[in-house]
């Protein structure tokens, strides 16, 4: 029954966002949340290259590791870095008639649940192994309670 209901809320949830939001959680939930965001710029492949790699593969024994691989997932397709213009300078303010407000209102959502270290994976013209360096340092560096 509580996988069934993981289910069903895992799969209301996906649909919900405008993106995919990867959760590894260690056995407990509790203790420090690296929250990793890719793809904010669709010309910077490093970046979501980078968090999908871990939002795939890395497996997490304490604290939680969150990741968005694909923030802004039509710039990615389009090789662009904002379709919609550069979505880094929506999150202070954003007009309800852009075409990214919902992917940053419900990303603002997220960020403001809960205290996170929160790594923006957009460093140009890093690679996805410079990108991945500095998440691997950011989760060494946390403190595990």
């Amino acid at each position: 029954m509580r996988v069934l209901l993981s289910l069903i809320l895992l799969t209301t949830l996906s649909q919900a966002l405008p993106f995919s939001l990867v959760k590894h959680e260690g056995a407990t939930g509790n203790g420090p949340t690296l929250f990793v965001i890719g793809g904010i710029h669709g010309n910077e492949p490093g970046s979501y290259f980078a968090a999908s790699i871990l939002a795939q593969y890395y497996t997490i024994t304490k604290g939680n590791l969150w990741v968005i691989p694909n923030l802004n997932h039509k710039s990615i397709m389009m090789n662009s870095r904002g379709i919609n213009g550069d979505m880094n300078r929506k999150f202070a303010d954003i007009d309800e008639n852009d075409k990214d407000y919902l992917i940053v209102d419900e990303l603002k959502k997220i960020i403001t649940v809960k205290g996170y270290l929160i790594y923006n994976a957009c460093l140009p013209p890093c690679s996805w192994i410079e990108n991945m360096i500095f998440v691997l340092f950011a989760v060494i560096s946390m403190p595990i309670m």
